[in-house]
């Protein structure tokens, strides 16, 4: 294990970007083979400082290693300019470097109003993409943000049904049913919401009973 720390070194700091995210990945093994060794030494401090690596793969490594060494403490610790950072840097990330990013966005605190609405704005493109795991994640992280908010809710929730109708025409059984549960907790929350698109809710014969009988409860 002594002999691993020093080629790790010189991995982080390579002009190949796939021998970067490699060796950022060795560190975390490293970490589960010799956790002390790890904390000891700078190497978590290297790891935070490739957040601002030019490869959108590696910083997406960045951020699952360091919320994995520092889960004890709650996760990669985050403040403003990281993530604002990273917002500026959206369109470098792949669909899975995007649900990290939104993780930690979920996670974090905006100082006032136009923060959040900054914040909701730079996000906003992500809500038409075509992944769902990164559409509902998106929509996790609005309501998060505007959680003390209560009157602009029926504006957001209205602005959030699209994707999720969007998805649920388009969507497998198992994919429709978890957009159903998102639905029913919009509906909870402001009632009528989903009124005008009724039609979106009628069952198909080819759909499994459970999501049957979760539209009907939405339609009742």
């Amino acid at each position: 294990v002594e002999y691993i720390s020093e080629p790790l070194r010189h991995s982080l700091t390579d002009n190949n970007a796939y021998v970067r995210k490699t060796g950022v990945m060795g560190i975390l093994k490293l970490y589960h083979l010799k956790p002390e060794m790890v904390k000891e030494s700078n190497l978590v401090d290297l790891v935070y400082n490739m957040i601002q690596d030019p490869d959108g793969s590696v910083v997406s490594n960045c951020m699952v290693v360091l919320n994995e060494i520092m889960l004890e403490e709650g996760g990669m610790a985050i403040n403003q300019a990281i993530i604002h950072h990273l917002l500026g840097r959206i369109n470098d990330f792949n669909e899975w470097g995007l649900c990290q990013v939104l993780d930690l966005v979920g996670r974090y605190t905006a100082s006032d109003d136009q923060e959040v609405f900054n914040i909701m704005n730079m996000l906003d493109p992500v809500l038409r993409t075509s992944n769902s795991g990164v559409v509902l994640a998106t929509i996790k992280v609005f309501i998060q943000l505007t959680r003390h908010m209560a009157h602009l809710h029926a504006q957001l929730y209205e602005r959030l049904k699209a994707p999720i109708l969007t998805l649920l025409a388009s969507g497998t059984p198992e994919l429709a049913y978890c957009l159903l549960k998102h639905t029913e907790l919009l509906i909870h929350r402001c009632p009528g919401i989903f009124d005008e698109d009724y039609k979106q809710f009628y069952t198909k014969f080819s759909e499994p009973l459970h999501v049957k009988y979760l539209k009907i409860d939405l339609m009742a």
